[in-house]
């Protein structure tokens, strides 16, 4: 999130000093990568680049071929492949053994860029929408790599297709990955011929609460910060009501840490939290203490105590070993980040699927049954 907004923010100084940039983004991936669709990075004329579409193999060619792209003022996906032998793997050292497609497209600072301006709009107002870019065509149909159309949580959709056709179709499949909240590539075969798209879901910064304002929420506050998370911080008990948590943007994909230090305070916090959508609610402190709140809640007649308690996470965070603030605050992090993702803060090494969903390495096939393939 917080690289999202510095591509933003180095884009709109471009636009007030002038001058031509490109914007690279992974559209597609089969198979290992660093880095998963919707990556991007943005190279700047003076040769800074913002962000990062690889673990570093990648980045080096993707600038020689930024200046090509800026030279020749057109859009091009490039295909890297670790998964074959080749001059190209042996040059990049190559070795997440997957495809990986970039879709470059050079940027003119007074130029409005459609794709950019969803992911200001998501970013601002902290709603989800869908960017969906051409990166194929086949045959005589009326469209380019690189056309795109976006459309925001509101129903608001942009598109500088030619095909009417086509555009009705995206539109369609926009709105259920709007609704899904999963990215995807799609066919689509037209009488004139065949257009491959990416359906990037594009999701606004996870909102937490940290509910207590001790030195232990310090480093929980920062850490959240530096991920780009949409952060609060309550002082107060009596600031935990309905109507500000009807404010707190994205709840159902949000978190909130009980952190207070106090009995009667947490277990105010925790009645005013449990009947709200968020995901996570952690509570500090040990397991007992927890239950015990639960248990008050329960005997108020508060019959969502029981119902709600599968969101409950006391005592907060994974099992690390953690001790200071800044570590307690690193495993509270990473639990919600394993519970938003739906994964369970396993070790990777004993995962036995892959590391990354490989649903939106998936394409639907248009007019075909909506068939999956790979």
């Amino acid at each position: 999130m917080r690289e999202r907004q510095a591509i933003l923010d180095a884009y709109g100084e471009l636009a007030r000093k002038g001058g031509r940039a490109v914007l690279a983004t992974v559209v597609r991936v089969q198979g290992s990568a660093y880095r998963r669709p919707g990556a991007r990075m943005l190279l700047l004329p003076d040769g800074i680049t913002i962000g990062t579409v690889s673990g570093g193999c990648l980045e080096g060619d993707v600038k020689v071929r930024a200046r090509r792209t800026i030279t020749e003022g057109t859009k091009i996906v490039v295909r890297y492949d670790s998964t074959a032998s080749g001059e190209m793997v042996r040059e990049l050292g190559l070795g997440c053994e997957g495809v990986v497609d970039v879709l470059m497209e050079p940027l003119d600072a007074g130029a409005k860029n459609g794709p950019l301006e969803l992911l200001r709009h998501c970013l601002t107002r902290h709603e989800a929408g869908v960017i969906a870019r051409v990166l194929a065509v086949e045959g005589q149909a009326s469209a380019n790599v690189g056309d795109f159309l976006t459309l925001d949580q509101r129903g608001c959709c942009e598109h500088d297709f030619a095909e009417p056709e086509l555009a009705s179709q995206v539109q369609v499949d926009a709105l259920n990955v709007l609704k899904g909240q999963r990215s995807r590539s799609a066919t689509y075969r037209l009488p004139e011929g065949r257009v491959d798209v990416f359906l990037e879901s594009v999701l606004p910064p996870p909102p937490l609460i940290v509910c207590g304002a001790g030195h232990d929420a310090v480093p929980l506050v920062r850490f959240a910060k530096e991920l780009g998370w949409w952060v609060a911080v309550l002082d107060q008990p009596a600031n935990a009501t309905e109507e500000f948590v009807k404010r707190v943007p994205s709840a159902s994909r949000g978190a909130a840490v009980i952190m207070s230090h106090s009995y009667r305070n947490d277990l105010h916090y925790l009645r005013a939290l449990l009947p709200s959508p968020l995901r996570y609610l952690g509570v500090l402190g040990p397991r007992n203490r927890t239950e015990r709140l639960l248990r008050c809640l329960e005997a108020e007649g508060l019959s969502y105590a029981s119902t709600h308690t599968q969101r409950v996470y006391g005592p907060a965070g994974l099992d690390i070993g953690a001790d200071s603030p800044e570590e307690i605050a690193l495993a509270i992090l990473a639990e919600i980040g394993a519970v938003i993702a739906g994964r369970t803060g396993q070790s990777l090494r004993d995962r036995d699927s892959p590391i990354h969903d490989r649903a939106g390495d998936l394409a639907t096939t248009a007019g075909e049954g909506r068939e999956q393939r790979a």
